[in-house]
């Protein structure tokens, strides 16, 4: 019996050591799984934030490559601009190019009569004495040279025995003097000279007027036309035939062209500043914004241009007249009866007449 107590206390004190040794071998298991757990759920938070940041560095590669698509198309419309401002320059040096062309080309079609300026002392001496130095002058910026007014020229010099060929010769210089006439539309004078349907306050009779120097209209034109820039003053420095010249007191002459226009006495040379500091600077001339050129009288009892719109409708209306005398047009925010037999417009709100004058440019 003993023996086989001994026996079990040997095969249970054996058995103790297996068991301790099989419950190591599951705990060390467990950590390791439980480790391997820890590794994955790692390896898969870093799997993550790789793919966020994969997601966020293509994002900004996208909105890099945007960015840079838009600087690239800011740089072309740069360039496109350039390109545009180069062009403008160029434009802008060919019209100033054009504009002194064309005053060349005003100059030379008046060369026969601006040439008596040059004559000698008679015509140069008398100008220069006249006129400061200082004073800015300005030639005529027509579109188109006006052959016209060189004609009605001749035809004035041809009705008392004179030629153009008279007015550059110095042995004929007695018959023309120069004299100066202010106003307030250079511009038109220069172009089309001096028209008798414009004429107001005529004092010593029906006629264009100038004054013997150029202080004396350079001061009439700042007193009567002083206004701001619409109004600016100017004098017209004008060759006059002496034999239509009447003299009506110490400074002032009348000169009494044909009402017709068909011919003239008066050449109209260069516009100048009415004092020494100003710059005196036309606007392009108007001849060239209708086929028809419509004038009204201003308060001022002065012919003042109508612009090309309106002047475009009232002389649309004149030429379709067909034997009526009148006509309503809306101009503007106003509406008017033109009468083409006393050549008015009335304005039918406030009942203001005023006369009108209708010419081919």
């Amino acid at each position: 019996m003993a023996s086989s107590k001994h026996q079990r206390s040997t095969k249970a004190s054996d058995a103790r050591p297996a068991g301790k040794a099989k419950g190591s071998s599951n705990a060390a298991g467990m950590a390791k799984a439980m480790l391997q757990q820890v590794l994955d759920a790692r390896a898969a938070e870093e799997k993550e934030a790789a793919a966020v940041e994969a997601q966020r560095t293509a994002r900004a590669q996208r909105a890099a490559e945007r960015e840079i698509a838009g600087l690239k198309e800011e740089l072309e419309a740069a360039k496109d601009r350039i390109e545009e401002l180069e062009e403008a320059i160029e434009r802008e040096v060919a019209k100033r190019t054009i504009h002194r062309a064309r005053d060349r080309a005003a100059q030379a079609t008046t060369s026969d009569v601006i040439a008596a300026l040059r004559l000698g002392a008679f015509h140069t001496t008398r100008l220069g004495n006249q006129i400061p130095a200082a004073v800015s002058r300005a030639n005529s910026r027509c579109e188109k040279p006006n052959p016209a007014l060189l004609s009605r020229f001749e035809a004035g010099l041809r009705s008392v025995g004179l030629s153009l060929a008279d007015v550059t010769a110095p042995e004929s210089s007695n018959h023309f003097m120069i004299v100066f006439h202010g106003t307030r539309s250079p511009a038109e004078i220069l172009c089309r000279g001096f028209e008798p349907s414009q004429r107001s306050r005529q004092q010593y009779g029906p006629g264009e007027y100038f004054a013997e120097d150029w202080s004396t209209a350079a001061s009439y034109a700042t007193q009567r036309y002083s206004g701001g820039p619409l109004y600016a003053p100017a004098v017209i420095a004008t060759l006059v035939v002496v034999a239509k010249a009447k003299r009506v007191n110490d400074t002032w002459f009348v000169v009494n062209n044909p009402i017709d226009g068909a011919s003239t006495f008066c050449m109209p040379l260069v516009a100048l500043a009415p004092n020494s500091y100003s710059s005196l600077v036309l606007p392009p001339c108007r001849c060239g914004d209708s086929a028809t050129i419509v004038r009204y009288r201003d308060d001022n009892d002065q012919f003042s241009l109508m612009s090309a719109a309106d002047s475009t409708a009232v002389a649309a209306a004149w030429r379709n007249r067909r034997g009526s005398n009148t006509a309503t047009l809306r101009i503007g925010k106003w509406t008017y009866e033109y009468n083409w037999a006393r050549m008015t417009q009335r304005n039918l709100s406030t009942g203001k007449v005023r006369t009108i004058r209708i010419d081919a440019a």
